[in-house]
């Protein structure tokens, strides 16, 4: 997320839940793993678009 473009953190992020369809008994965890160099305009397109994703709403 730090040295690449948008496009390919979101494809990235489209394909998790297309590989999680093959995980029987798969459990979603998110944590704080990201590091602290990540830009902070790119850190809030990740939220955003994950938060849009899943249809979490403010």
């Amino acid at each position: 997320m730090t040295f690449t473009s948008r496009d390919v953190v979101k494809a990235t992020m489209d394909r998790s839940p297309e590989l999680a369809q093959r995980c029987k008994g798969l459990i979603w965890a998110c944590g704080n793993h990201q590091p602290s160099n990540i830009p902070a305009p790119m850190m809030t397109h990740y939220i955003d678009y994950l938060r849009n994703a899943w249809g979490i709403e403010d």
